[in-house]
C-alpha cells in the first residue's frame, strides 16, 4: 500500500447536478476528477451508482451520511429550474435540501451544541449565470454567497477557491489578536502621531515610487519633532531612575515602527541618498540627548531615556545594513558627521559616538533591584530584542563595528556593550568571515575607516587591551578572524 493510501482521505464532497448535456456532464466529470486530484472524497452518481441501484438512498446521504462533510450544488439554468420545480431528481434532491439550509439558517450559533460547520456544508456553484432577472442559483439556496466557474479561463482561480472552501481553508483568514497599543495600556504614554506617515512610507518605497524619499523624510522629520512628547515632567529637577526606564520602554513601539522604515530602506533603496533623512532624523535627535546643543531650559534628567533609545536606533539601523551587506549604506552613516549647532556646547561637526552620551539612571535602575550585570546597557538592549526582526547576533556584529570604526577618530568612542553575550561564542562575525576573501574585505574596508588588513588587525589588538574588554574575556581578534582576513582572492 503506498503512503498516499495510508492518509486518511480528504473531506466527502457531494456533488448535485443536472443531467443538462453530454457537454455538462463532461464538465462536472472534468470537475470531480480534479478534486479528487486534491484528495477530496468525492460522491458522484456516475461513480457510486450502478444500474439497478436505487437513487433514492444515494441522494439522501446528504442527510444520512455522518462522514458527509460538504454539498456542492453545480448550478446551470437547467438545474435551477428543476429545483425550483421540483421536478427528477435534481428535485428530489431539492427537497431534501431545502429543510437542510433552513435548519442551518435559523440555527443560534450561541446555542449549546451549534456546529459552525453545519452553517457552511453546502454551496452552489454557477456554471451558467442567468439574466439579472433570473436567479443563478435555486430559491431554497437563497442570497448566499456563491463561486462562480462560468468562466472557463479563470477556472484554476475558481478551483483553488472551491477546495479552500471544501477543506475550510480559506484565503483570508483573520489574523490573531495583537496587543493593544501603548496610548491604551500605558495610560497616559505620549503618542509620536506618526503611524498613518510610516505605513506611506514603506508602501511607497515598496512599490517603487518616486514620492518614496519625500515619505521617508516628512515621516522621521515628524517623529524627530514629536519625540519631545515623551519628555518626563521639567519640574521635576530629577526623575526616578525607574521613571527613566518606564519611559524608555514605553519608546520600544516607536523603535520598532522606526525599524521597520529602516529595514524598507535596506531592502528597497539601496542607493546611498535614500539615506540622507536617517542621517538628518539623527541629527535632529541630538537636543533629545544634551540639551544644551540648542541652549534649552528643558534639564538633562527629562530626557535621559532618549540617551538609552538613540544610540540603540543607531545600533539596529547599522545592524540592519550590515545583514543585508549595504556596506556602501552603512559607510555612510559612519563617515558623515552631524552639524552641532552652535550652543554652550560650541558648534562644528560631531562623529557619530557623540549619540552615545551613556545614561546612570539605567545602572542605578538595576542597581536599586539588587540586580548587578556586567554591562546595563548591554543587559537592556538584550532583554529588549526579541520583537526587533533582528538577530541579536546581527546586533552585535554592529556594536562590533562601531566600536572599531571609532577608534580612528579622536572625538570619542563607541562602547561595545552588547558584547557581553558573545564571551563564549567564539569564531568571527559573518561580516569578518566572509572577509577572509580580498575582494568582500574590500568593499568593507569604507565602513570600518581602514586602508588595509594590517589597520584593522592593529585596532582589534588595541581593544584586546582595554580593560573592560579585557576583563572579560572578549576576544576581539577571533571575532574578526584577525588570521585570515584577506588571506584569498
Amino acid at each position: 500500500m503506498s503512503d498516499a493510501d495510508d492518509r486518511p482521505q480528504g473531506p466527502r464532497t457531494f456533488l448535485s447536478y443536472s443531467w443538462s448535456s453530454p457537454e455538462h456532464e463532461d464538465w462536472v466529470l472534468r470537475l470531480a476528477g480534479d478534486l479528487v486530484d486534491l484528495d477530496v472524497d468525492v460522491v458522484l452518481d456516475k461513480w457510486d451508482l450502478q444500474d439497478g441501484d436505487d437513487p433514492f438512498p444515494f441522494m439522501e446521504r446528504i442527510v444520512t451520511d455522518p462522514d458527509l462533510k460538504k454539498v456542492v450544488l453545480i448550478c446551470d439554468r437547467e438545474y435551477v429550474r428543476k429545483a425550483d420545480a421540483r421536478e427528477g431528481g435534481v428535485g428530489a434532491e431539492a427537497q431534501i435540501l431545502t429543510p437542510e439550509l433552513y435548519r442551518a439558517a435559523q440555527a443560534d450559533p450561541e446555542a449549546p451544541g451549534h456546529e459552525k460547520a453545519e452553517t457552511r456544508k453546502f454551496v452552489a456553484v454557477v456554471r451558467e449565470p442567468a439574466p439579472p432577472w433570473e436567479r443563478s442559483a435555486p430559491a431554497f439556496y437563497g442570497g448566499r454567497i456563491h463561486i462562480d466557474m462560468a468562466d472557463d479561463e479563470g477556472y484554476g482561480d475558481a478551483l483553488t477557491r472551491l477546495s479552500r472552501w471544501i477543506y475550510d481553508k480559506p484565503l483570508h483568514v483573520r489574523p490573531p489578536r495583537g496587543k493593544a497599543p501603548a496610548f491604551v495600556t500605558d495610560g497616559d504614554a505620549p503618542s509620536t502621531s506618526t503611524s498613518v506617515r510610516q505605513r506611506h512610507a514603506i508602501k511607497a518605497l515598496r512599490e517603487g515610487r518616486r514620492e518614496a524619499d519625500g515619505a521617508v523624510d516628512d515621516y522621521f522629520e515628524t517623529l524627530a519633532g514629536n519625540l519631545p512628547r515623551f519628555d518626563l515632567d521639567p519640574e521635576d529637577d530629577r526623575p526616578t531612575q525607574a521613571a527613566v526606564v518606564e519611559r524608555a520602554d514605553q519608546l520600544r513601539p516607536v523603535r520598532d515602527e522606526v525599524l521597520d522604515v529602516v529595514k524598507a530602506l535596506v531592502r528597497y533603496r539601496p542607493e546611498p541618498e535614500g539615506w540622507e533623512p536617517v542621517h538628518l532624523f539623527f541629527q535632529r535627535c541630538l537636543p533629545l540627548l544634551d540639551p544644551l546643543v540648542l541652549n534649552s531650559r528643558v534639564n538633562t534628567w527629562s530626557r535621559d531615556h532618549f540617551r538609552l533609545v538613540v544610540p540603540e536606533l543607531f545600533l539596529y539601523a547599522l545592524a540592519a545594513l550590515l545583514q543585508r551587506r549595504r556596506y556602501e549604506n552603512a559607510a555612510y552613516m559612519l563617515s558623515e558627521p552631524f552639524t552641532l549647532p552652535e550652543s554652550g556646547r560650541g558648534s562644528g561637526l560631531v562623529p557619530f559616538t557623540y549619540l552615545q552620551q551613556g545614561s546612570e539612571a539605567l545602572q542605578r535602575h538595576y542597581q536599586d533591584q539588587n540586580e548587578r550585570w556586567i554591562s546595563y546597557q548591554g543587559t537592556w538592549i538584550h532583554g529588549r530584542a526579541d520583537s526587533t526582526g533582528v538577530p541579536f547576533d546581527a546586533v552585535m556584529q554592529a556594536d562590533l563595528v562601531l566600536a572599531l570604526r571609532a577608534e580612528e577618530s579622536d572625538f570619542g568612542y563607541w562602547w561595545p556593550s552588547t558584547l557581553v553575550y558573545k564571551e563564549r561564542r567564539p569564531g568571527p562575525f559573518d561580516v569578518f568571515a566572509r572577509s577572509a576573501s580580498a575582494e568582500h574585505f574590500e568593499r568593507l574596508m569604507p565602513v570600518l575607516g581602514v586602508s588595509s588588513a594590517e589597520e584593522l588587525r592593529q585596532r582589534a589588538d588595541g581593544m584586546g587591551r582595554d580593560g573592560w574588554i579585557h576583563d572579560h574575556h572578549v576576544h576581539v581578534p577571533g571575532l574578526i578572524g584577525s588570521e585570515h582576513l584577506a588571506s584569498q582572492p
